[in-house]
């Protein structure tokens, strides 16, 4: 499966909802770069290099610009709050990534994408307003 190039984050529920009020900020950066990670990975939804190979949290830290403490508070209160689970071979997963990361389907993202295209095609710039073609 490919890579994400984006995910979903859902704004009103990190700046206000049980993210705010669990983590401090440096931690809610360390939620928000797992969820990318989780995002990046070749498993969506878990944080890890390859099936059953993790990251160490030397890695996590340098790549998210962290220090280890702080990766580790926050991957506590994560579990602790069953935002994540770790399981026994250390790779991190996302509890309901597919919930809130449905899998995206590209082929109709670039139909959407066309058709959008399309009915724009008409429509022709002259001296910055829109006329009809």
């Amino acid at each position: 499966m490919a890579r994400r190039r984006w995910i979903k984050l859902w704004t009103e529920e990190t700046l206000h909802g049980t993210t705010s009020t669990e983590l401090d900020p440096a931690e809610r950066w360390v939620w928000i770069g797992l969820l990318l990670l989780a995002g990046d990975s070749p498993i969506p939804g878990t944080v890890c290099v390859g099936l059953g190979i993790s990251y160490s949290d030397i890695q996590l830290s340098r790549i998210l610009r962290i220090e280890g403490k702080t990766l580790q508070q926050a991957r506590a209160k994560m579990v602790k709050a069953e935002k994540l689970t770790v399981g026994s071979d250390g790779c991190i997963t996302i509890n309901n990534w597919a919930k809130y990361q449905p899998a995206w389907d590209e082929d109709e993202y670039h139909r959407e994408y066309m058709r959008r295209y399309r009915a724009r095609k008409g429509e022709v710039k002259v001296h910055n307003m829109k006329v009809n073609a």
